[in-house]
């Protein structure tokens, strides 16, 4: 019979020295969240400079954006030269022709 009691207390004895004291759970929960706060602390950073590679990306594109504005505006008025240099050309062939002048250029 004493068999039976020896080993209920060597099984609490050993669950005794081996369970977790409120200290223990205190410390482990600090741990963790100090663990949580670091994670979030690193996020808020890499979240801070995606916000920041975004805006810089948001400049250029607004760069890139007016550049092809100017571009847009400067091929409009090239190809308005063109007209008018064709028109200029065509009114010259009729000049040239009403007074009998061949165009050596074209020759």
């Amino acid at each position: 019979m004493n068999a039976k009691p020896n080993g209920v207390q060597e099984s609490l004895d050993f669950i005794i020295a081996h369970m977790a004291t409120k200290t223990d759970l205190a410390d482990g929960l600090a741990g963790v969240e100090g663990t949580i706060a670091g994670a979030e602390n690193r996020l808020v950073k890499e979240i801070a400079d995606l916000r920041e590679q975004a805006n810089g990306i948001e400049r250029e594109l607004r760069e890139v954006h007016r550049d092809l504005d100017a571009l847009r505006i400067k091929v409009e008025n090239i190809e308005g030269y063109r007209i008018e240099i064709d028109h200029a050309l065509e009114r010259i062939a009729t000049i040239e022709k009403h007074l009998g002048i061949r165009n050596k250029l074209a020759a």
